[in-house]
Parts: structure tokens; C-alpha cells; sequence
């Protein structure tokens, strides 16, 4: 069966919680450490409420037979002066990786954004995540600098770039 990209849905709380664990717990890249991400249900339904309401703000997902297996967060700009700019995040189940499923995320996120009148998105990736840079890479994103040593994970400190993509 075919995956569907489509936004989060407030109804998606439990499956999006569950889908945070999984990826955080599988992926070796992403700020918290394997069962440091503990929310609530009743948080997790504010966060959602408040990204689903917030004009320039939204979650993308990517959905295979009823199960969420991958997502963007695109979190908008506060202030007058930069609601035209969003920081976006990204996690996939390593089982789903490298099939064209982030790329189709990716362009979902791009089109939401174009449609919000949004000019600018930007991420950090860890330099050593060679796959993802490699994605973000191709899709247009270029380096606009490099962030030393700003996380710390298997006894080592990781540097990350940052990337942005003019819309």
C-alpha cells in the first residue's frame, strides 16, 4: 500500500506520541536521548492544537495503513518580522528510510508552506548525518553555516549545520 502525506489531525495525538518514541528511541541524530521524551497525552494535545491553529505553523505526516510512520514540523516565525520564516524538523522509522518518503514529505512541506505565503524554511542537521544531509541537499537546501559541538551523545560532542531554503 501507497503512504499518504497529509497534516496532523488533532484525532492523530496517540499515534503521533507513539510515532515520537519510536523515532527518538531508533534514531541517532535527534536531540533527546532514547526515553527523555516524556509528554503527555493532554500536552501533546495542546502542542497539536496550538501547530494546527497557528497560521504560519503546522505537522506534516506521512501515514501507511492507518500507522504514522514519518513527520515534518514546521513551527512559523512569533513576530511580525519573521512570521515569514519557519524552523522545521523532521523524523522517519528507520525501516521507512531512504524509499522517498522524506523527499515526499519535503515537497508536502514546501507546497503547505508556499500556500501560507511563507519565503524561507530552515533546519539543523548533525554534520555526521550524511543521509539526511544528502536529502536536505537535494532538495535545495544549502549550508548558511556550522554550529560547534552543540550536542553531546556517545561520549562525544557533535557539531550541526544550518540549512535554509529560500521558498
Amino acid at each position: 500500500m501507497k503512504e499518504i502525506i497529509r497534516e496532523i489531525r488533532i484525532n492523530d495525538v496517540e499515534n503521533f506520541n507513539k510515532l515520537l518514541d519510536s523515532v527518538i528511541n531508533q534514531s541517532e541524530y535527534l536531540l533527546f536521548n532514547p526515553g527523555e521524551h516524556q509528554i503527555s497525552i493532554q500536552n501533546q494535545t495542546l502542542f497539536l492544537e496550538e501547530m494546527i491553529t497557528t497560521s504560519n505553523s503546522t505537522i506534516i505526516v506521512a501515514e501507511l495503513n492507518d500507522t504514522l510512520i514519518g513527520y515534518v514540523t514546521i513551527q512559523g516565525g512569533k513576530t511580525n518580522r519573521n512570521r515569514h520564516a519557519a524552523k522545521i524538523a523532521m523524523g522517519l522509522l528507520p525501516t521507512f528510510r531512504n524509499k522517498g518518503i522524506g523527499f515526499k514529505l519535503l515537497q508536502e512541506t514546501e507546497a503547505w508552506a508556499v500556500r501560507r505565503q511563507l519565503h524561507r524554511l530552515e533546519l539543523t542537521v548533525v554534520t555526521e548525518n550524511e543521509p539526511a544531509y544528502r536529502l536536505y541537499e537535494k532538495f535545495g537546501f544549502k549550508v548558511e553555516g556550522k554550529k560547534e559541538q552543540t550536542l553531546y551523545f556517545n561520549d562525544k560532542y557533535y557539531d550541526e549545520f544550518m540549512m535554509a531554503k529560500l521558498l
